[in-house]
């Protein structure tokens, strides 16, 4: 071998001899880097909050007498309650008055509960011709009371939210009103009532017809003061 060859030769082996080894990655370094967490992928754009149309309750012919939003059911969500006269080109026809809870979901709006029994409009001549019927609407925690105020009577229908059947149930109710006197010519006034389970089974807001309780609120009539 020549005396130039065997120099490089030997320059090369002395080089790789001196380098130094490399270590091998400790336990802690390769845990982290199996447990570091990839990049954050862009945040979706969130679902656009949900809007109430009201033509979908409230039709030309129709009159919305209320609107109110409470948090019914304490659970952060608000629902809305509508009472809507509903409105016909025969005059001569008795429309209703239809009560509405819708309640919000995620992006839209959905009836909830309803009722055309509630809040009387073939028979009660003040709420026939009310522009607004909003002050006898009473919203609460768990509770929805409708005062139907007539001329010289009242009749209040109370419901209560059944976390047992996830539903809306007739609570309660009393009527008040005055007729003339059998003995004088004074008017004498009197008072009817009826409530749940004492008086009467359970019935749903859905369900609910005045004709229902009826004897349940004549069994409790009496004459006040």
């Amino acid at each position: 071998m020549s005396r130039i060859r065997f120099a490089a030769v030997a320059a090369a082996l002395l080089g790789s001899a001196c380098q130094a080894p490399q270590a091998p990655p400790s336990p802690e370094s390769a845990q982290t880097a199996q447990t570091a967490p990839a990049a954050a992928a862009p945040a979706s754009q969130a679902p656009a909050a949900a809007t109430l149309d009201l033509g979908q309750y409230v039709k030309a012919d129709d009159t919305l007498l209320a609107r109110k939003e409470f948090d019914l059911l304490g659970d952060g969500n608000p629902q809305t309650v509508l009472i809507v006269r509903h409105g016909g080109k025969d005059a001569s026809q008795m429309y209703p008055c239809q009560l509405l809870i819708l309640r919000k979901d995620a992006s839209a709006y959905a009836v909830a509960a309803s009722s055309d029994k509630v809040v009387d409009c073939f028979f009660n001549e003040v709420a026939k011709n009310a522009k607004d019927l909003s002050d006898n609407l009473k919203l609460s925690r768990d509770s929805l009371v409708y005062v139907n105020q007539g001329e010289k009577s009242s009749t209040t229908y109370s419901f209560k939210y059944s976390a047992e059947t996830s539903g809306w149930r007739l609570d309660r109710a009393e009527s008040h009103y005055s007729v003339p006197s059998e003995t004088s010519d004074d008017l004498d006034s009197y008072e009817e009532t009826a409530a749940y389970p004492k008086d009467f089974a359970l019935i749903s807001l859905a369900d609910f017809d005045p004709a229902r309780i009826e004897d349940a609120m004549r069994a409790n009539k009496k004459k006040t003061p």
